[in-house]
């Protein structure tokens, strides 16, 4: 009754509805019955785990281990992930996994913490950096400076997209700045070409990883799943940025 229930909504709810009527279009369609077909499979793989591990994992897994810098970074940069406005605590999860982890390497080493993010929001991604900080931190008394040495909050509120990420973070730095970068693990490989073609010397640090290592193999790896789709829409979007870059000669 477990598997069946869990058959059940997974066909219920999309995208497995979905995918049960392009079947039921192939089947009864007099025309496009082959293209309704290509449809249904194609939303079928991209929605199973098999298919979203296969396109996730050559982005995730190289950068599953941290090789920590022996001397201190002149900085850590954490990539904007996003914002939503209306609310105190300002990141989404993946945009506030990397603030956090950021916060905590700055710290150790003491050196500055760089965010970069604008977006195209009345709120930008750098103003919820901050309201998030504030969020969080303040009611323990904990208040994050944006002048002096060591430790501090440098942010970088003009850029929309990684590219700009990278041009507008570089013109912070005078010399060739040796950093931790910190992103998502499936955006890092995007991250650092675009960081070191703009002049970083990079140490990639990712967090938010979206695959299970070791996986374990079930019945549920053939069973449909918004989650799943999205995972596969964030690895073709990244297939995508890499495309893109092709026209700027990167």
């Amino acid at each position: 009754m477990f598997i069946l229930s869990k058959l059940f909504t997974a066909f219920v709810l999309p995208p497995g509805i979905f995918i049960l009527v392009l079947l039921g279009a192939a089947l009864w369609a007099k025309r496009f019955r082959f293209f309704f077909f290509c449809c249904a499979l194609a939303l079928y793989g991209l929605s199973t785990p098999f298919l979203a591990s296969t396109l996730l994992s050559p982005l995730e897994n190289p950068y599953r281990v941290f090789n920590a810098p022996s001397q201190a970074p002149d900085a850590v940069i954490v990539l904007g992930g996003g914002v939503i406005q209306g609310q105190p605590l300002a990141l989404p999860g993946d945009g506030l996994k990397r603030a956090l982890a950021g916060v905590g390497l700055a710290k150790a080493y003491d050196v500055p913490l760089v965010y970069t993010g604008g977006g195209d929001k009345q709120l930008t991604e750098a103003q919820g950096f901050t309201q998030s900080l504030e969020a969080i931190f303040a009611p323990f008394g904990i208040v994050f400076s944006q002048k002096g040495e060591g430790f501090r909050i440098v942010l970088e509120d003009r850029s929309r997209d990684t590219y700009e990420n990278a041009v507008l973070t570089r013109a912070l730095f005078h010399d060739a700045p040796r950093v931790v970068l910190v992103t998502s693990a499936y955006h890092m490989k995007r991250g650092v070409t675009l960081f070191e073609r703009a002049g970083f010397e990079v140490v990639p640090y990712a967090t938010d990883f979206k695959l299970d290592v070791p996986h374990e193999e079930s019945w549920r790896d053939y069973t449909p799943s918004f989650r799943n789709l999205a995972r596969s829409y964030l690895a073709l979007h990244e297939y995508a940025g890499m495309l893109s870059l092709i026209p700027r000669g990167l």
